[in-house]
């Protein structure tokens, strides 16, 4: 069995990734780049840590079957993210973060 560690440091160095791309980028194309590279975090975590509570059972696949719900979920959430930026790159002729925040109410 492989040890917990090397799936520890390749979720934290996606995490990390994910949040400075979040924090750094303008553009709201590299923004939900940014927040996949976390869920692929999360969902790599939830199966390390199913395959250390549980061994090589095949039975019980908890953090399996969470991943897969976190992709189906994230597939349905980028498909309306990457609507609503061809909304926002429409109606404002950019597709940057900073011209979100000056909407006119």
């Amino acid at each position: 069995m492989m040890p917990l560690y090397p799936f520890l440091v390749v979720a934290s160095i996606l995490l990390a990734l994910g949040l400075f791309v979040v924090v750094t980028r303008r553009h709201l194309i590299a923004i939900l780049i940014g927040i996949e590279l976390i869920l692929c975090s999360a969902s790599l975590n939830l199966v390390a840590f199913n395959q250390l509570l549980h061994g090589n059972s095949t039975s019980i696949l908890e953090g399996h079957a969470f991943m897969v719900l976190i992709i189906l979920l994230t597939s349905a959430r980028v498909s309306v993210a990457l609507s609503l930026c061809f909304l926002v790159f429409r109606n404002f002729n950019s597709a940057d973060a900073q011209h979100i925040m000056t909407l006119k109410g």
